[in-house]
């Protein structure tokens, strides 16, 4: 992380305290970087305990949109690697560590998000859109696998949502949305999603699991 990236981290810590959470760590470091993942689920499990809830929301971007012709395979790994393997195998091992547990206090969830790409294509940035379709698959396959021990599973899909990702093309979607593209009239924001989590986490859900939540102001919903 560069210097902006750290000052943001410290302002979300003391949010996070201010906002009432008795206690927060920070683990800074890459997704892509399998190796790793089991050192980070240590650390929180001895800094706080079982884990209960997994969100999946790091990911990136294309690096460059462009004609798919010109997509070169070492920006195609770049993209995979954080948004599906390094997402994949965090999860596995926050999965084995949930299995583990003999006393359940808290519900207990994964929530992974990912994005109305996995179903809307975008030609100018096919490793977004695979990497995200993938995820797709992987919700219904770690529900599955969780489904006996009451762990659901959600895939939550934003759509045109304000973020560091989407603010290079945020006047073309500021005219698109104008122009009606989103029944609702206008973007998503980060509370809008986080409200969703919190209540996928809540325990008020644990009959659903590989559950999709289109988060997306009906953006795609067909209609005539």
């Amino acid at each position: 992380m560069d210097k902006a990236d750290t000052s943001q981290l410290a302002l979300l810590e003391a949010e996070l305290i201010a906002e009432g959470a008795p206690q927060v760590i920070s683990i800074q470091g890459d997704l892509s970087d399998t190796e790793r993942h089991q050192e980070w689920v240590q650390k929180i499990v001895q800094a706080l305990g079982p884990i209960h809830c997994l969100i999946n929301n790091a990911g990136m971007g294309a690096l460059r949109r462009a004609d798919m012709l010109e997509l070169s395979p070492d920006a195609f790994d770049i993209v995979m690697n954080v948004n599906l393997k390094g997402t994949f195998f965090l999860t596995q091992k926050v999965m084995a560590h949930m299995l583990e547990q003999k006393e359940v206090i808290h519900p207990r969830a994964i929530i992974t998000v990912s994005s109305i790409s996995v179903d809307v294509a975008s030609i100018e940035r096919v490793e977004y859109c695979m990497s995200k379709s993938a995820l797709g698959m992987m919700t219904k396959l770690v529900a599955l696998r969780l489904a006996a021990a009451n762990i659901p599973v959600f895939d939550l899909r934003p759509g045109i949502t304000h973020s560091g990702m989407t603010k290079p093309v945020e006047s073309r979607y500021d005219k698109l949305i104008a122009e009606g593209l989103v029944p609702i009239g206008r973007w998503g924001e980060g509370e809008d999603m986080a409200n969703i989590a919190l209540s996928l986490a809540s325990g008020n859900f644990a009959f659903a699991t590989g559950t999709v939540i289109q988060a997306d102001g009906g953006l795609t919903i067909p209609s005539l």
